[in-house]
């Protein structure tokens, strides 16, 4: 009996796997289809069948359990049903995923305390209970090929269905002649000041610098926002985030309100359009995928994005948090960290430019690399870092043995910055080796290189990129074009990311569209421009906060929800914008003021607060260091 109970653990493994794969993959539908995800479903839901199986025996032993076996005579003899073998290991995650849906991004479980999530975990298990028992009785009428047939025809359709990728959408034909190639690089969280060519004091980016003596260098460019997502889709609509609607409590990219993206546009034109990402953050299910042909966004196992992985994850982070068992170095779980090294986005893309499709494409690569933490290579930090005997590593005050109550010092702010800038060394390598790849002199592409948003470094007091100080929110912009000879040359006129899809839209000879962005590669831009920050991306909405930029100048407007509380820096002589001198430029106060304040229509705070969307977990967002610890 021992030896049936078993393999219906096996059998409700599989089944439950086949359900698991295919209702994740119908909210996947970029992703290829194939059996990683059913095989590592498989080897997850065997944890759960087996312990069923085991507590569902036990209590068969009893005569009140009697009917948990399968009818017949000799009790001692008869196996478990499978029917109850399932709806066990399946209750928790049904429980689970009924309750995550009344639960916000934010953490709030206010709605769990009213009946309407627990009977909805009820129902669902209900509906799962009569489902499996028809089930049953149909298979126990059937011949033993037929129940094989079952098994066989579970692991078909957990592998394969339902099909993935998206429809290619009608085009006109357009060849590699007839327009340039377009490449957007995100160095996720790269501060201009690390970069060796923008200021930095270490030669930590000798390829980057080299490209940058041959391309548009701005020397003034600054993050929409301190947030990967809003600031990526700024980046790919050419919109502020209070225009396109996206923020931390809302990840979303909705069409009706953001816009069209750059990549749907290009798609439309003709190019074939492919993404590839290292955050999680910028998961397809966000809407970000709109317009591309190819979105890889895999960061972690397939197994990680099934319904059991869901409740695994959480009961993870509550033992971490509430039974006193350290934050993993600040990392909330064990096999998935949302994330992934940029050799696996460089190496797709590499390999979808070189598909042997004549068509201009256009290629989106984010490189999440020297984001938090900060763990560069045994030989960049060997060279890089700075000797150190301290307490401080790459994991920073989240690591496990961190000192409570730990002040961190000068010294520990500078060996912080040198492993972070040790990461630049490393990725420096790898984009060197993938833009030697495309042969940029005879390929008639362009490459715009930026960032995200910045980082501090005990800056005023800051770290991370939780506020727009000037470290968090500086950040390079490098456009070069296509060509054996480019135009080059170095510019301080203020620029930003809702500049990205202008250019590129430009250097594809697509018409320029209504918008506060400009094309960079533009013979004449204006000095006098203004350029905004938009701060909004915080879990406690009343932090929101917006600045506006002209030539020397940055005006902040603090505490926007609720009072006009304004302070003007002068970043030539405070480089990181912490001394307000609005009485000593009174009439530049004045100014900046009027022009912030008239742009209200762009700026409609009582749509700050929000709830989330588009498949980011708070969990995720807290691992990489936006929730807050």
């Amino acid at each position: 009996m021992l030896r049936r109970n078993l393999s219906r653990a096996v059998v409700a493994a599989i089944l439950l796997s086949a359900i698991d794969a295919f209702s994740t993959r119908l909210g996947l539908p970029h992703r290829p289809a194939g059996p990683a995800l059913f095989l590592q479903g498989v080897l997850l839901w065997l944890v759960p069948t087996l312990v069923a199986t085991a507590v569902l025996a036990l209590a068969a032993r009893a005569r009140v359990a009697r009917f948990l076996l399968v009818r017949g005579t000799g009790d001692e003899a008869r196996p478990l049903r499978l029917a109850f073998v399932v709806l066990a290991a399946a209750a928790p995650v049904l429980m689970h995923s009924a309750l995550n849906a009344f639960t916000s991004i934010g953490g709030d479980l206010s709605r769990l305390k009213t009946p309407a999530p627990w009977l909805t975990g009820l129902g669902l298990m209900a509906a799962g209970l009569v489902t499996v028992l028809l089930a049953e009785r149909l298979l126990a009428r059937a011949a033993a090929p037929a129940r094989a047939g079952l098994v066989l025809a579970a692991i078909l359709i957990g592998s394969y269905l339902p099909p993935g990728g998206l429809p290619e959408p009608e085009r006109p034909t357009l060849t590699s002649a007839d327009a340039p190639n377009l490449l957007l690089m995100v160095w996720d969280t790269a501060r201009a000041g690390s970069f060796s060519f923008l200021g930095g004091e270490r030669a930590t980016t000798p390829a980057l610098a080299e490209l940058a003596e041959r391309s548009l260098v701005f020397d003034n460019a600054r993050s929409v926002t301190h947030f990967t997502f809003t600031s990526h889709l700024s980046m790919l609509t050419g919109r502020y985030p209070t225009e396109h609607g996206a923020r931390l409590l809302d990840t979303r990219h909705l069409p009706e309100s953001g816009g069209e993206t750059l990549a749907q546009e290009l798609q439309r034109a003709g190019y074939r359009t492919g993404a590839f990402v290292g955050t999680g953050v910028l998961r397809a299910t966000t809407g970000l995928d709109a317009g591309f042909d190819t979105y890889e966004d895999r960061v972690d196992p397939a197994g990680t994005e099934t319904h059991l992985w869901a409740l695994v994850h959480d009961l993870q982070a509550v033992l971490i948090r509430k039974k006193g068992l350290g934050w993993n170095d600040g990392e909330p779980h064990w096999i998935q960290d949302f994330q992934r090294p940029a050799d696996g986005p460089l190496d797709e893309a590499r390999a979808w430019i070189e598909n042997g499709d004549d068509r201009p494409w256009f290629a989106f690569v984010n490189m999440f690399d020297v984001h938090w933490p900060y763990n560069p290579t045994d030989a960049a930090r060997a060279r890089y870092a700075t000797k150190y005997d301290g307490v401080v590593g790459g994991h920073a005050s989240r690591a496990n043995d961190f000192p409570d109550g730990y002040v961190m010092e000068p010294e520990d702010d500078a060996h912080l910055l040198s492993l972070y800038e040790a990461e630049f060394a490393d990725l420096d390598v790898l984009v060197s080796e993938f833009l030697d790849s495309l042969d940029l002199d005879a390929s008639n592409t362009a490459v715009l290189i930026t960032a995200d948003h910045g980082e501090a470094f005990g800056e005023g007091g800051e770290y991370e990129h939780e506020n727009i100080l000037e470290p968090q929110v500086t950040v390079p912009m490098v456009l070069r074009l296509p060509g054996a000879a480019p135009r080059s040359g170095r510019s301080s006129v203020p620029v930003s990311g809702i500049d990205v899809a202008p250019t590129l839209r430009a250097l594809a000879g697509l018409p320029a569209r209504t918008e506060l962005g400009l094309d960079l590669a533009a013979e004449d831009l204006p000095d006098d421009r203004v350029v905004y920050v938009e701060d909004r991306d915080h879990h406690d909405v009343e932090k929101a906060q917006f600045a506006a930029y002209s030539g020397r100048f940055k005006l902040v407007w603090l505490d926007a929800l609720h009072d006009d509380r304004f302070e003007l820096y002068d970043l030539e002589l405070d480089p990181i914008g912490l001394i307000d001198r609005a009485n000593e430029h009174p009439d530049v106060f004045r100014a900046l003021k009027a022009r912030l304040t008239e742009e209200r229509d762009w700026l409609p705070l009582d749509a700050v607060e929000g709830r989330a969307g588009g498949g980011i977990d708070a969990d995720a967002l807290r691992a990489l260091g936006y929730m807050g610890d």
